[in-house]
């Protein structure tokens, strides 16, 4: 059984899950990569540096990772491309994102309050994961913007 902060984890994680699904149904990969005017980042990216961030989650756990730093590099914070060359086809991020779900999810589960409380920088690991988790909503939360901007109507 999950700790309490674990499960509240948990519980985000999955509605961030719902409304990032919600958020990409029926979008096409080049709807994906299709750049805002004048500025902001595309669908791709936005739901690469997702990936970027479930996988540290991950690790920080104890899981195994999926991507490497090669992987990562294009959708690191600060890295911007303008146009799709750049871009891992969407259903292979939205496969990789499931992968990344599940592991997290089970790494939580089997969380010890102990290991949540370990140091991580200036704050405990699950400070940390709550900040990437508050992070993660964000992100998620522009994916909504982005896909309107790609032609789709509101998914929420």
């Amino acid at each position: 059984m999950p700790t309490a902060v674990a499960a509240g984890l948990i519980e985000s994680l999955g509605t961030n899950d719902h409304v990032l699904r919600a958020n990409l149904a029926g979008l096409t990969h080049e709807e994906s990569v299709f750049m805002p005017r004048p500025a902001g980042s595309c669908l791709n990216w936005t739901l690469g540096h997702i990936v970027v961030y479930r996988d540290q989650m991950v690790r920080m756990l104890g899981g195994e990772g999926l991507w490497s730093d090669d992987d990562k590099k294009s959708y690191v914070a600060g890295t911007a491309w303008m146009d799709g060359a750049g871009a891992r086809e969407l259903l292979e991020l939205v496969a990789d994102f499931t992968t990344l779900h599940a592991r997290l999810c089970a790494s939580l589960g089997a969380v010890s309050l102990s290991q949540l409380e370990r140091k991580h920088g200036d704050a405990t690991i699950g400070t940390y994961l709550a900040k990437l988790v508050w992070h993660e909503t964000y992100h998620i939360g522009q994916l909504g913007l982005q896909r309107r901007l790609a032609g789709k109507s509101g998914a929420i």
